[in-house]
């Protein structure tokens, strides 16, 4: 009985931590939106994403930028609430320089701090999940495949896709 149950709880433990076979690893997140209205909304993002095991923020690099501009709606309108726009942007460890953005501008608006942060999460969230991760990553390689043999004639592009030149 004693031993069964030390199975059952090291799957129920440790199976969470891998993904198809591969232990599941946790993906930095930089958050930069530091001034005004933008810094308390990035602050309860922040709160957010720790709440999780999959994101992990930092102030240095990351994989996953999340970059927040913010306004009061009382600086624009009569409104009170906040307006942001984001965008999510990502480095994928393997092709470290190269971006992809995730998904187009995103524009939100809410009566406080929470409501708004909240939103943005789940857009976060949604936008970043594994499949997504992936496709971006198919998508910059066969960007680069795409620049480097579609120009086979030009000898600046085969030199910077370390091509021979004298061919």
């Amino acid at each position: 009985m004693r031993k069964s149950t030390l199975v059952l709880l090291t799957i129920v433990f440790i199976i969470p931590f891998y993904a198809n076979g591969v232990p599941a690893k946790a993906i930095k997140v930089r958050i930069q939106g530091e001034q005004g209205a933008e810094k308390e909304v990035a602050k309860s993002i922040a709160a957010r994403l720790r709440g999780t095991a999959r994101y992990v923020v930092t102030d240095g690099d990351a994989e996953l930028y999340l970059h927040l501009s913010c306004m009061e709606g009382k600086e624009v309108t009569n409104v009170t609430g906040y307006i942001c726009s984001f965008v999510f942007v990502y480095y994928p460890e393997k092709l470290a320089p190269m971006q992809s953005l995730l998904g187009p501008y995103g524009l939100v608006t809410g009566r406080d701090v929470s409501s708004v942060a909240e939103d943005v999460f789940t857009s976060f969230v949604e936008a970043t999940t594994n499949e997504k991760l992936e496709r971006a990553l198919k998508d910059l390689r066969i960007g680069v495949i795409g620049y480097c043999h579609s120009t086979i004639f030009d000898k600046d592009v085969r030199a910077d896709c370390g091509q021979n030149n004298a061919k």
